[in-house]
């Protein structure tokens, strides 16, 4: 039950030829599968009570979009006008390197039952696996570390083990982050994707540096630094710092979860929906020569466009007008009727086909939905953020 096959997936725009380049997916078990999930039903149920706010990758009622706090807390640091940094942490391996003697102390310090403990030990009992390569598996080689990407219970597993590194920055006195009244705002968390946002980053950078280190020869938790994105915000980066931290110094900003994080938020919307409607547009071009019908067509948007559009709507609390979607709507136009001239009116295609319709996408409709399903869970409390940093609701 315990073997594994690894099928390996390439990581867009990494180099192919080298092996760090490869997410390793864990073909398991049907009983596997079957135990984990039913020991992952029964513990994420608790893990919001375990887990702070501040890590909603994979805990129930948080979602990515929760971490949009990132936005409100860098407009206050631009408020403050004074000398900050924000850094994204490139983990390696994060899944990989999990040490498991650490995973099964930290089920302890957290006051995880004894029986359950003794379940998660026997699914880590001399796991074996073979990588798959050309349809051919490789012999079997014993694991000694890591959590299974493709077993149901490792991002679960994992949120407990990064909550120990997140707990020493919040905890170190010494790295300081945005203080607002009474609270003191310093790292997001999306599972291993890690936003620190400090200031007086001259002193509060060692401190990081440091922590993160010595928690890493237990945990087995590595940061690359050197593949780490910082910006700067009211301060360039100083000699001292170019030779101590080999950041990617990124004056501009970095991407996060896949949004293009700004450190000028008026830039926000631009610098997202600009290159999405570049790539729209370019793909419009490549299906102009494709043999697609009308509904074809229409499919298409559904299937591909809209759920692109969809991802930025939940993500961005940015307000977008009619005089947004008019052009958006034109070139959705040339592309269903192949830059012919329309022979139904677009708000006719717009509608359900039981009123004459044929259900093509209102993505102004979408807009409104995604800013309204925001509003009703927050109003509901049912995400974890309903209030910003500065005790306060975002809008």
């Amino acid at each position: 039950m315990n073997y594994a096959h690894i099928s390996v997936l390439h990581k867009s725009g990494k180099d192919p030829f080298n092996c760090s380049s490869y997410r390793p997916i864990s073909l398991l078990d049907h009983d596997y599968k079957i135990i984990t999930k039913l020991l992952a039903k029964r513990l994420e149920s608790n893990l919001p009570k375990l887990i702070n706010l501040d890590q909603s990758g994979f805990i129930k009622g948080r979602y990515a979009a929760d971490n949009i706090r990132l936005l409100n807390t860098i407009n206050n640091l631009d408020n403050s006008r004074n000398p900050s940094l924000l850094l994204s942490l490139d983990a390696e391996k994060a899944f990989d390197r999990v040490a498991w003697n650490f995973l099964f102390s930290v089920l302890h310090s957290f006051n995880v039952g004894l029986n359950f403990i003794e379940w998660i030990k026997s699914i880590y009992k001399n796991p074996k696996a073979a990588v798959i390569t050309n349809d051919a598996p490789s012999e079997y080689f014993s694991l000694t570390r890591g959590t299974r990407q493709g077993c149901p219970l490792s991002p679960l597993l994992f949120a407990m083990v990064v909550e120990p590194l997140a707990s020493c920055v919040r905890d170190n006195i010494n790295i300081k982050g945005l203080k607002i009244e009474d609270n003191e705002h310093k790292i997001l968390l999306y599972a291993d994707d890690i936003i620190v946002y400090i200031t007086d980053p001259e002193n509060s950078t060692s401190h990081l540096y440091s922590t993160i280190k010595q928690l890493g020869k237990y945990s087995g938790y590595k940061i690359n630094f050197n593949k780490s994105n910082a910006c700067l915000l009211h301060m360039t980066p100083t000699e001292n710092m170019y030779r101590s931290y080999p950041f990617q110094w990124m004056p501009g900003g970095f991407k996060y979860l896949g949004i293009n994080i700004t450190p000028k938020l008026d830039n926000l919307c631009k610098e997202n929906y600009t290159p999405l409607i570049d790539k729209i547009k370019a793909d419009f071009c490549k299906w102009s020569t494709l043999p697609l019908s009308l509904l074809g067509r229409i499919n298409v948007i559904i299937m591909n466009v809209l759920p692109r559009f969809i991802f930025l709507f939940q993500m961005l609390p940015c307000y977008l007008s009619a005089a947004f979607f008019k052009p958006l709507n034109k070139d959705i136009s040339k592309c269903i009727w192949s830059n012919k001239k329309p022979r139904i009116s677009f708000t006719n295609l717009m509608k359900p086909e039981n009123m004459g319709g044929l259900g093509l996408p209102n993505l102004q409709y979408y807009f409104w939905s995604a800013q309204l399903c925001n509003l009703i869970s927050w109003s509901l409390g049912e995400t974890g953020l309903i209030v910003g940093p500065d005790g306060g609701h975002f809008f």
